[in-house]
């Protein structure tokens, strides 16, 4: 009983000074009062105590616990003068509890508020991201289709500028350069020329000579490795390009060639297609050396009964 009144006392003064302390005072007074009343004959009461409770709850806007606190008085047979005074404290509690729970709703309605408008916002943002997303998208597709369709614009019309239109091989320009840049290696070169191409084209029409001047690079391409070249020189003049090749087996694949041309059919009767080819090598020489030399051999078979390859020194 001396702890509890100990603790009454604390309780009192801290009330004063200190609401949490004097909370924490009578909340042990109760405690001590509780083991108190467990002993037989006990007859003291905690009325007081839990008044002083409800008040430092109520100073302290703990409103529940002091409603709590109230409560249980009002209905553990309070003293009849102490009766009113706890009824209006009760009612002017929940009036506060009320208060505090409108200040709630209103928060909470305001919040609800603000979470739609941001929802809403997050929708509007969302939709933004994915259209510009899809936008983006569209443009780089669009930008790298149009890339793709340059490059290839790019790469046809290089084409163009590197192949003859008729016949569909090298032009003159690209054949030489394919020769010059690769004058250093052991390699050789033929100059190719069409026997009786006007007689062909006064006799036959000149849609016959085109078909044959197709024809002829088809020909000369079916016999040469993927690293050789041919090109048109000009008219019904073509030039090879063995690549990695001597004297001796330039000589050896382009007889194949004349032996293929010359045995070429043709729809249009008494049509036969012959070649004068003369061969030089390509190493370490200059490019209009070599060019003139087998230009002079080739020249050389037309004037000595054509459908022939020279090869060797005049």
């Amino acid at each position: 009983m001396m702890l509890f009144d100990l603790y009454a006392l604390s309780g009192d003064f801290h009330s004063y000074f200190d609401l949490q302390e004097a909370l924490t005072s009578y909340e042990n007074a109760l405690d001590a009062f509780d083991r108190i009343e467990k002993i037989p004959g006990s007859y003291l009461s905690a009325a007081g105590i839990q008044g002083s409770l409800g008040r430092i709850h109520y100073k302290l806007e703990n409103y529940q616990e002091a409603s709590d606190i109230y409560y249980s008085m009002i209905h553990s047979q309070p003293p009849s003068d102490d009766l009113d005074q706890w009824v209006d404290t009760q009612s002017s509690l929940d009036d506060a509890k009320y208060d505090a729970l409108q200040e709630r709703l209103t928060l909470l309605e305001a919040l609800s508020i603000a979470n739609e408008n941001r929802a809403r916002l997050s929708h509007q943002l969302s939709f933004v991201f994915l259209f510009s997303t899809l936008l983006l998208t569209v443009s780089i597709i669009v930008i790298l289709k149009g890339m793709k369709k340059n490059r290839q614009y790019q790469d046809r019309l290089y084409e163009i500028s590197i192949t003859d239109p008729l016949t569909g091989i090298y032009n003159r320009g690209e054949i030489l350069r394919i020769v010059e840049d690769k004058l250093s290696e052991r390699n050789a070169v033929a100059m190719v020329d069409l026997d009786n191409f006007k007689t062909i084209n006064d006799v036959h029409g000149h849609l016959t000579g085109d078909e044959v001047l197709r024809t002829i690079p088809k020909t000369i391409q079916s016999c040469l490795s993927s690293d050789d070249a041919v090109g048109r020189y000009g008219g019904e003049e073509f030039l090879i390009h063995f690549q990695n090749t001597s004297l001796e087996e330039a000589a050896s694949r382009a007889e194949k060639i004349r032996e293929k041309v010359m045995d070429l059919s043709w729809p249009k009767e008494n049509l036969q297609t012959t070649l004068s080819i003369g061969i030089a090598t390509c190493e370490s020489r200059q490019m209009n050396t070599i060019l003139h030399e087998a230009d002079q051999r080739m020249y050389h078979g037309k004037t000595h009964g054509k459908n022939q390859v020279v090869a060797s020194p005049l």
